[in-house]
């Protein structure tokens, strides 16, 4: 007779357990299948009370171009973007893109400024999005216009 694996037999085991129990039996209140239980609707509907207040919509004051230097034989560039300040935001996003691609998270601040830096030849366009953080839920704002920076020749 060939081995059964142990997480078929423990698998095995409870399903015979459920099996046993009768059709209106309830877990001890001690189970995590008690918590899934009736109090899963009642923990969604406080978790979406509780998330914190979106900020407001931000807007890109400034955009510089920095210094060339080299990065594992590439040139690249520095640059700085900033932006307003919105009242109730603990964190800013910035994300960016190149050509066609997808937008992705370049940078997380806490202060109205990020330095960021680009591969010399391309043009990349840029936005902000402000966040408010509460324990461990986040609320994101609106993005702001996009702006775009030219870092080619």
């Amino acid at each position: 007779m060939k081995k059964r694996p142990r997480i078929f037999t423990i698998c095995l085991f409870l399903l015979i357990l459920l099996l046993a129990l009768p059709a209106g039996a309830q877990p001890a209140a001690g189970t995590p299948s008690a918590a899934a239980g009736n109090t899963e609707a009642a923990a969604d509907a406080a978790s979406s009370a509780t998330l914190p207040k979106a900020p407001k919509k931000t807007k890109i004051t400034k955009v510089s171009k920095g210094k060339y230097y080299y990065l594992r034989g590439k040139k690249i560039r520095l640059f700085t973007v900033k932006w307003k300040k919105v009242k109730g935001a603990t964190s800013y996003e910035v994300y960016a893109r190149t050509g066609s691609k997808k937008y992705r998270l370049v940078d997380t601040v806490k202060k109205t400024k990020s330095n960021l830096y680009g591969g010399v030849g391309y043009r990349y366009s840029i936005y902000v999005v402000p966040c408010r953080t509460e324990g461990k839920k986040t609320a994101r704002g609106k993005k702001s216009k996009k702006v775009t920076v030219d870092l080619r020749w």
